[in-house]
């Protein structure tokens, strides 16, 4: 007798109320066709439009801005990862014919309306493998500088520097500084840089080793924060926010611009630095962060005497307020090996060469090595508080 099984009451329901509504189906057909049709406009894009047929006015356009003669390689029309136009060389010219900047590539991204009607708007220019030559003269006029002085136009220009990204990859700078003697002569090498708009504010990302022309005492460099660029192009009055990070820097690297500064002619050794600066340089600026000095010999005569202060693996915890009168020290933590000491106070800039400078500062210490104190501590003229 076969068995019977009863058959249960209860429905399936395992796909009743999971079904898409037809209108959000409409909805997701439309997007799907709508996104469809823009990469297929975008592919076919480059088929419609010839690149050379820009070479003239965007040649053109980059020369005005720059007041050089730029020449540029094959040109190509670039739809994905930014609409503009791009080609495999580029070299700016002085009209000496001196090669300024050369680059492997250069893509100009531009706005796409006015594209469709073969007007030029430019959004961004970036620049792989760049080469750019920096020269500063006797006089002390970097060759430059006519890119950043005041000029008025009487019509726009359609790649205006000032309102335009600049994005550099894998790029290299030389510099040489005439303007000291004996010439400087640096390279930065592995530079990536990104700039937006060149207003007075202008948001900064720069990464790189900076190091003599032989490369020497390598420092890698990274810059990330906002500038605030004074409006008559004097660069001592350069403000901003930046955060700065280098790498085993040698104060040998820059010896020619700090030996007339007292504090700083003296200083040698190896530093890391991770700071925050805050500020103007022509009135007040903050420094905030770490250094860390595996090696450091100091020789400030008006501070230290005629016996420098020498130390190893020190750390420095500062925020330190500069002005036109005195440098003070909010914090300023040292610690090392059996060290642990914190100074406050500031130091008064002297009116006058012959002027002492004036201290107004005191030690404090935690636990603490007198060994490691008088080693590494230029105790001899510091009032110290137990």
């Amino acid at each position: 007798m076969p068995e019977v099984v009863p058959v249960s009451n209860q429905k399936d329901t395992s796909t009743k109320g999971r079904s898409i509504p037809v209108w959000l189906k409409r909805i997701l057909i439309g997007l799907g066709v709508v996104g469809t049709g823009s990469l297929l406009v975008l592919g076919l894009l480059p088929l419609f439009i010839d690149g050379e047929g820009f070479r003239k006015p965007l040649q053109e356009a980059l020369s005005s801005a720059t007041r050089r003669e730029v020449l540029l390689g094959e040109l190509q029309v670039q739809t994905f990862g930014g609409i503009g136009l791009k080609a495999n060389r580029l070299r700016v010219v002085r009209s000496d014919g001196t090669v300024e900047l050369q680059a492997r590539g250069i893509f100009v991204e531009l706005a796409l309306l006015p594209l469709l009607t073969r007007k030029l708007e430019a959004k961004l220019i970036e620049l792989d493998g760049v080469q750019v030559d920096l020269s500063r003269d006797r006089a002390g006029r970097w060759n430059f500088q006519d890119l950043i002085d005041e000029r008025s136009r009487d019509t726009p220009l359609a790649v205006n520097l000032s309102e335009t990204g600049i994005r550099v990859l894998d790029g290299t700078v030389d510099i040489s500084d005439a303007y000291v003697q004996p010439t400087q002569v640096f390279q930065i090498s592995k530079l990536d840089l990104n700039l937006e708009r060149l207003e007075q504010t202008v948001p900064l990302r720069m990464q790189g080793t900076l190091a003599s022309a032989q490369g020497k005492l390598p420092v890698i460099l990274t810059v990330d924060g906002t500038l605030a660029l004074p409006g008559d192009g004097n660069w001592q009055r350069l403000g901003g926010n930046v955060r700065i990070l280098a790498k085993k820097l040698r104060p040998r690297l820059l010896e020619v611009y700090t030996r007339d500064i007292p504090s700083l002619a003296g200083l040698a050794g190896v530093f890391n630095l991770d700071l925050n600066w805050k500020g103007r340089l022509d009135s007040q600026f903050r420094i905030d962060g770490t250094v860390d000095a595996p090696l450091m010999r100091w020789d400030w005569q008006n501070i230290f005497g005629n016996t420098p202060w020498l130390a190893r693996d020190l750390l420095f915890d500062a925020a330190l307020i500069f002005d036109a009168q005195k440098i003070s020290a909010e914090r300023l933590k040292v610690t090392g090996t059996g060290l642990d000491a914190t100074v406050s106070g500031a130091v008064s800039r002297p009116t006058a060469p012959e002027e002492p400078v004036v201290l107004d500062l005191a030690l404090n210490t935690g636990l603490i090595d007198p060994f490691a104190a008088r080693k590494n501590l230029p105790l001899n003229v510091l009032p110290v508080d137990t």
